[in-house]
Protein backbone atom coordinates (compact mmCIF):
# COMPACT_ATOMS: atom_id res chain seq x y z
CA UNK A 1 0.00 0.00 0.00
CA UNK A 2 1.71 3.24 -1.21
CA UNK A 3 1.48 6.25 0.10
CA UNK A 4 -2.19 7.94 -0.80
CA UNK A 5 -4.95 9.52 0.88
CA UNK A 6 -8.54 7.84 1.15
CA UNK A 7 -12.10 9.11 1.85
CA UNK A 8 -12.96 6.83 4.85
CA UNK A 9 -16.67 5.98 5.25
CA UNK A 10 -17.08 4.47 8.47
CA UNK A 11 -15.00 4.58 11.95
CA UNK A 12 -14.34 2.31 14.43
CA UNK A 13 -12.71 2.52 17.44
CA UNK A 14 -11.27 0.76 19.79
CA UNK A 15 -11.36 1.82 23.40
CA UNK A 16 -9.74 0.90 26.29
CA UNK A 17 -11.16 2.37 29.68
CA UNK A 18 -8.72 1.99 32.24
CA UNK A 19 -6.03 4.11 29.87
CA UNK A 20 -4.27 6.91 31.43
CA UNK A 21 -5.65 9.96 29.52
CA UNK A 22 -8.71 8.50 28.53
CA UNK A 23 -10.87 11.20 28.90
CA UNK A 24 -8.44 12.90 26.60
CA UNK A 25 -9.53 10.03 24.43
CA UNK A 26 -13.49 10.77 24.56
CA UNK A 27 -12.73 13.91 23.37
CA UNK A 28 -11.37 13.29 20.30
CA UNK A 29 -13.80 10.29 19.48
CA UNK A 30 -16.72 12.83 19.98
CA UNK A 31 -14.89 14.66 17.30
CA UNK A 32 -15.11 11.67 14.91
CA UNK A 33 -18.38 11.15 15.64
CA UNK A 34 -19.52 14.22 14.36
CA UNK A 35 -17.77 13.73 11.19
CA UNK A 36 -19.33 10.36 10.23
CA UNK A 37 -23.18 9.81 9.60
CA UNK A 38 -25.37 8.28 12.20
CA UNK A 39 -24.56 4.15 12.17
CA UNK A 40 -21.02 4.64 10.78
CA UNK A 41 -18.71 4.82 13.78
CA UNK A 42 -18.57 1.76 16.27
CA UNK A 43 -17.08 1.67 19.62
CA UNK A 44 -15.34 -1.79 20.45
CA UNK A 45 -14.08 -1.85 24.21
CA UNK A 46 -11.37 -4.36 25.15
CA UNK A 47 -10.98 -5.23 28.87
CA UNK A 48 -7.47 -6.95 30.07
CA UNK A 49 -9.10 -10.60 29.15
CA UNK A 50 -8.57 -9.31 25.05
CA UNK A 51 -4.78 -9.04 25.68
CA UNK A 52 -4.14 -13.00 26.74
CA UNK A 53 -7.87 -14.32 24.17
CA UNK A 54 -8.42 -11.86 21.66
CA UNK A 55 -10.98 -14.18 20.21
CA UNK A 56 -13.84 -11.85 21.05
CA UNK A 57 -12.06 -8.89 19.86
CA UNK A 58 -11.09 -10.61 16.31
CA UNK A 59 -14.67 -11.62 16.00
CA UNK A 60 -15.98 -7.63 16.75
CA UNK A 61 -13.28 -6.24 14.36
CA UNK A 62 -14.24 -8.99 11.79
CA UNK A 63 -17.84 -7.89 11.95
CA UNK A 64 -17.31 -4.02 11.80
CA UNK A 65 -14.71 -2.97 9.39
CA UNK A 66 -15.18 -3.05 6.00
CA UNK A 67 -13.41 -1.68 3.38
CA UNK A 68 -12.77 2.04 3.87
CA UNK A 69 -13.07 1.80 7.02
CA UNK A 70 -10.57 3.56 9.63
CA UNK A 71 -9.47 1.81 12.59
CA UNK A 72 -9.04 4.45 15.72
CA UNK A 73 -7.78 3.22 19.00
CA UNK A 74 -8.19 5.41 22.29
CA UNK A 75 -6.01 3.94 24.45
CA UNK A 76 -1.85 3.68 25.52
CA UNK A 77 0.83 2.17 23.32
CA UNK A 78 -0.03 -0.95 25.28
CA UNK A 79 -3.78 -0.90 23.06
CA UNK A 80 -2.08 -0.24 20.30
CA UNK A 81 0.38 -3.00 20.39
CA UNK A 82 -2.67 -5.66 20.87
CA UNK A 83 -4.69 -4.25 18.01
CA UNK A 84 -1.22 -4.53 15.68
CA UNK A 85 -0.26 -7.88 16.78
CA UNK A 86 -3.96 -9.21 16.86
CA UNK A 87 -4.73 -7.98 12.73
CA UNK A 88 -0.99 -8.91 11.76
CA UNK A 89 -0.58 -12.38 13.41
CA UNK A 90 -4.44 -14.21 13.69
CA UNK A 91 -5.18 -16.19 11.32
CA UNK A 92 -8.83 -15.65 12.06
CA UNK A 93 -8.96 -11.81 11.08
CA UNK A 94 -10.15 -11.14 7.17
CA UNK A 95 -7.98 -9.80 4.35
CA UNK A 96 -9.51 -6.81 4.73
CA UNK A 97 -9.25 -6.32 9.45
CA UNK A 98 -5.09 -7.09 8.30
CA UNK A 99 -4.99 -4.15 5.73
CA UNK A 100 -7.23 -1.73 7.80
CA UNK A 101 -5.88 1.96 8.37
CA UNK A 102 -4.95 2.36 12.12
CA UNK A 103 -5.31 5.98 13.99
CA UNK A 104 -3.64 6.06 17.17
CA UNK A 105 -5.43 8.52 19.53
CA UNK A 106 -3.62 10.32 22.60
CA UNK A 107 -5.62 8.47 25.26
CA UNK A 108 -2.46 6.89 26.71
CA UNK A 109 0.39 7.98 28.85
CA UNK A 110 3.54 8.46 26.47
CA UNK A 111 1.38 7.78 23.81
CA UNK A 112 4.24 7.15 21.44
CA UNK A 113 3.22 6.37 18.02
CA UNK A 114 0.20 8.97 17.70
CA UNK A 115 3.37 11.55 18.49
CA UNK A 116 4.82 10.27 15.95
CA UNK A 117 2.45 9.57 13.64
CA UNK A 118 0.59 13.00 13.62
CA UNK A 119 2.78 14.93 16.06
CA UNK A 120 0.79 17.01 20.12
CA UNK A 121 -3.36 16.62 19.66
CA UNK A 122 -4.72 18.74 17.05
CA UNK A 123 -7.41 21.06 17.66
CA UNK A 124 -9.07 19.55 14.84
CA UNK A 125 -9.68 15.77 13.99
CA UNK A 126 -11.43 16.77 10.21
CA UNK A 127 -7.77 18.41 9.97
CA UNK A 128 -6.12 15.94 10.59
CA UNK A 129 -8.09 13.44 8.17
CA UNK A 130 -8.04 15.87 5.88
CA UNK A 131 -4.35 16.60 5.43
CA UNK A 132 -2.97 12.85 6.57
CA UNK A 133 -1.82 10.19 4.39
CA UNK A 134 -1.35 6.53 4.86
CA UNK A 135 2.55 5.46 5.85
CA UNK A 136 3.59 1.30 5.55
CA UNK A 137 4.88 0.50 9.08
CA UNK A 138 6.63 -2.88 10.15
CA UNK A 139 6.93 -3.50 13.40
CA UNK A 140 9.55 -4.73 15.32
CA UNK A 141 9.51 -8.84 16.37
CA UNK A 142 11.06 -9.82 19.41
CA UNK A 143 11.50 -13.63 19.70
CA UNK A 144 12.15 -15.04 22.83
CA UNK A 145 13.25 -18.99 23.10
CA UNK A 146 13.75 -20.36 26.94
CA UNK A 147 14.17 -24.15 26.67
CA UNK A 148 12.08 -25.59 24.26
CA UNK A 149 9.60 -22.51 23.93
CA UNK A 150 9.25 -20.24 21.79
CA UNK A 151 7.60 -17.29 21.77
CA UNK A 152 7.48 -13.88 19.36
CA UNK A 153 5.67 -10.14 20.40
CA UNK A 154 4.83 -7.60 18.19
CA UNK A 155 7.12 -4.30 19.25
CA UNK A 156 5.29 -1.25 17.62
CA UNK A 157 7.12 1.64 19.42
CA UNK A 158 9.65 -0.21 21.54
CA UNK A 159 11.58 -3.37 23.03
CA UNK A 160 13.93 -2.98 25.83
CA UNK A 161 15.24 -5.44 28.80
CA UNK A 162 16.93 -4.22 31.90
CA UNK A 163 16.60 -1.00 34.06
CA UNK A 164 13.82 0.59 32.21
CA UNK A 165 11.63 -2.36 31.86
CA UNK A 166 11.92 -3.06 35.75
CA UNK A 167 10.47 1.07 35.60
CA UNK A 168 7.61 0.01 33.59
CA UNK A 169 6.64 -3.28 35.63
CA UNK A 170 6.76 -1.25 38.86
CA UNK A 171 4.20 1.49 37.20
CA UNK A 172 2.16 -1.22 35.62
CA UNK A 173 1.34 -2.82 38.84
CA UNK A 174 -2.62 -3.77 39.15
CA UNK A 175 -2.39 -1.66 42.58
CA UNK A 176 -0.36 0.93 41.78
CA UNK A 177 -3.08 3.52 40.68
CA UNK A 178 -5.55 2.35 43.31
CA UNK A 179 -3.43 4.25 46.05
CA UNK A 180 -5.21 7.75 47.52
CA UNK A 181 -2.45 10.34 46.87
CA UNK A 182 -2.38 8.64 43.29
CA UNK A 183 -6.00 9.89 42.85
CA UNK A 184 -4.80 13.20 44.27
CA UNK A 185 -4.61 16.44 42.30
CA UNK A 186 -0.93 16.62 41.93
CA UNK A 187 -0.73 13.20 43.46
CA UNK A 188 -0.31 11.20 40.14
CA UNK A 189 3.49 13.03 39.43
CA UNK A 190 4.59 12.52 43.11
CA UNK A 191 4.00 9.19 42.99
CA UNK A 192 5.11 8.36 39.52
CA UNK A 193 8.47 10.14 40.33
CA UNK A 194 8.85 8.33 43.54
CA UNK A 195 7.94 4.98 41.95
CA UNK A 196 10.56 5.44 39.36
CA UNK A 197 13.23 6.72 41.53
CA UNK A 198 12.90 3.51 44.09
CA UNK A 199 12.93 1.50 40.79
CA UNK A 200 15.55 2.88 39.00
CA UNK A 201 17.47 2.45 42.11
CA UNK A 202 16.98 -1.30 42.99
CA UNK A 203 17.19 -2.13 39.21
CA UNK A 204 19.73 -4.98 38.84
CA UNK A 205 22.41 -5.09 35.95
CA UNK A 206 22.23 -8.40 34.05
CA UNK A 207 24.38 -10.30 32.58
CA UNK A 208 24.33 -10.79 28.70
CA UNK A 209 26.35 -12.46 26.01
CA UNK A 210 25.93 -10.13 22.62
CA UNK A 211 28.49 -10.64 19.88
CA UNK A 212 30.26 -13.27 21.55
CA UNK A 213 31.20 -11.28 24.04
CA UNK A 214 29.95 -11.16 28.22
CA UNK A 215 28.40 -8.21 29.45
CA UNK A 216 26.95 -6.74 31.92
CA UNK A 217 24.13 -4.44 30.90
CA UNK A 218 21.99 -1.99 32.79
CA UNK A 219 19.33 -1.39 29.99
CA UNK A 220 19.35 -2.19 26.68
CA UNK A 221 16.67 -0.34 24.37
CA UNK A 222 15.66 -0.49 20.84
CA UNK A 223 13.48 2.01 19.17
CA UNK A 224 11.52 1.57 16.17
CA UNK A 225 10.96 5.41 15.54
CA UNK A 226 12.05 8.59 16.59
CA UNK A 227 10.73 8.81 20.22
CA UNK A 228 10.00 6.60 23.39
CA UNK A 229 8.53 7.89 26.25
CA UNK A 230 9.04 11.44 25.16
CA UNK A 231 12.87 11.19 24.29
CA UNK A 232 13.29 12.94 21.20
CA UNK A 233 16.00 13.23 18.35
CA UNK A 234 16.19 9.94 17.89
CA UNK A 235 17.61 9.28 14.32
CA UNK A 236 15.08 7.02 12.60
CA UNK A 237 11.71 7.33 11.18
CA UNK A 238 9.28 4.71 11.80
CA UNK A 239 9.29 3.98 8.42
CA UNK A 240 13.25 2.62 8.24
CA UNK A 241 13.43 -0.93 8.06
CA UNK A 242 16.35 -0.33 11.16
CA UNK A 243 15.99 0.68 14.37
CA UNK A 244 17.74 2.67 16.85
CA UNK A 245 19.67 0.90 19.62
CA UNK A 246 20.66 2.90 23.29
CA UNK A 247 22.87 0.61 25.53
CA UNK A 248 23.31 1.24 29.25
CA UNK A 249 26.12 -0.21 30.18
CA UNK A 250 27.23 1.72 33.63
CA UNK A 251 23.82 1.83 36.44
CA UNK A 252 22.81 4.98 37.30
CA UNK A 253 20.69 5.12 40.44
CA UNK A 254 18.38 8.40 40.01
CA UNK A 255 16.39 9.32 37.31
CA UNK A 256 18.09 12.23 36.82
CA UNK A 257 21.10 10.50 36.43
CA UNK A 258 19.90 8.48 33.96
CA UNK A 259 17.85 10.57 31.82
CA UNK A 260 21.06 13.22 31.75
CA UNK A 261 23.51 10.32 30.71
CA UNK A 262 21.36 9.44 28.01
CA UNK A 263 20.87 12.89 26.67
CA UNK A 264 25.01 13.46 26.58
CA UNK A 265 25.77 10.31 25.70
CA UNK A 266 27.99 9.25 28.23
CA UNK A 267 28.21 5.17 29.21
CA UNK A 268 25.87 5.07 26.31
CA UNK A 269 26.72 2.81 23.54
CA UNK A 270 24.62 4.09 20.34
CA UNK A 271 23.83 2.49 16.60
CA UNK A 272 21.43 1.56 14.78
CA UNK A 273 20.63 -1.97 13.53
CA UNK A 274 18.64 -3.79 11.33
CA UNK A 275 18.52 -7.17 13.71
CA UNK A 276 19.77 -7.76 17.22
CA UNK A 277 20.68 -11.03 18.85
CA UNK A 278 21.68 -11.60 22.29
CA UNK A 279 21.28 -13.81 25.54
CA UNK A 280 20.40 -13.01 28.71
CA UNK A 281 21.91 -15.27 31.21
CA UNK A 282 20.19 -13.90 34.17
CA UNK A 283 16.76 -13.56 35.15
CA UNK A 284 15.50 -9.68 34.62
CA UNK A 285 12.70 -7.90 32.83
CA UNK A 286 11.61 -6.80 29.09
CA UNK A 287 9.03 -4.57 27.89
CA UNK A 288 7.35 -4.26 24.66
CA UNK A 289 5.42 -1.12 23.99
CA UNK A 290 5.74 -0.38 27.44
CA UNK A 291 4.03 -3.91 28.70
CA UNK A 292 6.09 -5.67 31.21
CA UNK A 293 7.26 -9.30 30.93
CA UNK A 294 9.77 -11.70 32.78
CA UNK A 295 12.34 -12.94 31.01
CA UNK A 296 14.44 -15.92 32.77
CA UNK A 297 18.07 -16.41 32.59
CA UNK A 298 19.21 -18.58 29.33
CA UNK A 299 16.97 -17.02 27.26
CA UNK A 300 17.65 -16.30 23.46
CA UNK A 301 16.50 -12.80 22.23
CA UNK A 302 16.39 -12.29 18.10
CA UNK A 303 14.39 -8.65 17.39
CA UNK A 304 14.13 -8.05 13.94
CA UNK A 305 11.28 -6.12 12.05
CA UNK A 306 8.23 -8.20 11.16
CA UNK A 307 7.94 -9.38 7.43
CA UNK A 308 4.37 -8.50 7.54
CA UNK A 309 3.62 -4.11 8.02
CA UNK A 310 0.67 -2.43 9.36
CA UNK A 311 -0.62 0.93 8.01
CA UNK A 312 -0.88 4.48 10.03
CA UNK A 313 -2.61 7.39 9.29
CA UNK A 314 -0.15 10.06 9.43
CA UNK A 315 0.80 13.48 8.87
CA UNK A 316 4.49 13.28 9.62
CA UNK A 317 5.30 10.36 7.78
CA UNK A 318 5.78 9.33 3.90
CA UNK A 319 5.22 6.16 3.25
CA UNK A 320 8.01 4.05 1.60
Amino acid sequence: MSSQKIAFERCVVVVNPTSTNFNRGQHEIKQLASLFSEGNLDIIEVSNNDYSRPSWLITRLNAAIDKNTLLAVAGGDGTVNLIVDTILRSSEVSDTVAKAVILPLWAGNANDLAHMANGNPPASMESLLKNADIATVYPLAVTTKHRSKTTTRLAVCYVSIGASAYVSARINHPSYRRRRLYRLPGGRNLTDMATVTRAFIWAATFESIIEGQSRRIYDIVMINGSRMAKVSRIPVKLTDKNFYEMLVVRKHPLILSYLVQILRGLSIERQTHTARELTVNETTWAQVDGEALRIPGQTDVVVRHYDQPFYLLSTKLASS
